[in-house]
């Protein structure tokens, strides 16, 4: 790709129950490097749910597209009515409730042109944490990225966060989530993978957001990330188990490494991961659980303006 074409970049932002929090993510958005390249900010409001006229203030420029949808479907089908609406390029896909550092859009934008990868994935962070349960939570964070700085460049599903990923317009028109997934991040990744799209990770793309201070809401997080493979496997006729294998020595030198620097906060983690394990075993097949029905968390939507 030419580097000095100025490409369309789309931004899309699906919610559900809307806070303040939106507010800060498109303002991230509406500060970006590359603003002039944005040619708009796609935001869909799912289910029966209203963005309050204060925040409708806030978040007002000519280039936001706000669309609402009556039905409350889920995460999946609001991500499909942004492809659909979205005119760009590149669209960036992100959550309501992150904030963006100012130059990730344009060093997506870069790998994207330098690379021609259909898929990319920024570096999310956890902003700084509040209560004892974030702190803790930081050790998965530290975790993955460990794991990822291991792997050695190697493509994998962990470094494909939902909170910020691109996909190039020729990719995402093809694809269209089944309304009942919750892990779309991974179906998008494995998408990618079966149909020879080219991923790359780009470190420097900076996204911010906050780990859950609630149990609940980390327990309800842990069961849908380890549901991942089971949620997606219904939806392909290849054997997908391939993409979510890493290494257990990797896994073990990971965890080692976490540990030697957290020990006790490492051992706590264990037992909330031990805990959501017992959860998922026991849990009840509900209709929500089988659905791609959004299931709100609002601890994560508490965001600070970043110094």
């Amino acid at each position: 790709m030419s580097e000095n074409k100025k490409y369309k970049i789309s931004v899309g932002i699906p919610t559900y129950e809307a806070s303040s929090s939106l507010a800060m993510v498109l303002h991230s958005i509406y500060n970006q490097t590359v603003w002039d390249q944005i040619v708009e900010v796609v935001v869909v409001v799912d289910g029966k749910s209203h963005i309050s006229e204060d925040i409708l203030q806030k978040i007002a420029n000519h280039k936001l597209k706000l669309s609402y949808y009556s039905k409350q479907e889920g995460q999946s089908a609001r991500i499909n009515n942004i492809v659909q609406i979205a005119s760009g390029d590149l669209l960036v896909l992100t959550n309501d409730d992150v904030v963006l550092k100012s130059d990730a859009i344009e060093k997506i934008s870069k790998s994207w042109q330098e690379t021609g990868a259909g898929l990319l994935a920024g570096h999310v962070m956890p902003l700084p944490a509040k209560s004892y349960v974030e702190k803790i939570l930081e050790i998965q964070n530290k975790l993955i990225y460990k794991i990822v700085e291991m792997l050695n460049g190697e493509n994998n599903y962990l470094v494909c966060n939902g909170r910020l990923i691109a996909l190039s317009s020729n990719f995402s028109k093809k694809i269209n989530l089944p309304t009942i997934l919750k892990n779309n991040d991974a179906y998008i990744y494995v998408s990618s993978r079966i149909k020879n799209i080219k991923f790359t990770y780009v470190p420097d793309a900076i996204c911010y957001f906050r780990n859950p201070s609630r149990l609940k809401e980390y327990f309800k997080q842990s069961i849908k990330f380890q549901d991942s493979l089971m949620d997606n496997i219904r939806f392909f006729t290849q054997d997908i188990s391939v993409y979510y294998k890493i290494p257990k020595y990797i896994l073990v030198k990971a965890f080692l490494s976490v540990f030697i620097s957290s020990p006790v906060k490492s051992l706590n983690y264990l037992v909330f991961k031990f805990y959501a394990w017992i959860l998922s075993i026991f849990r009840k097949k509900s209709a929500t659980r089988q659905s791609g029905i959004w299931e709100t968390d609002k601890s994560t939507k508490i965001i600070n303006k970043l110094i």
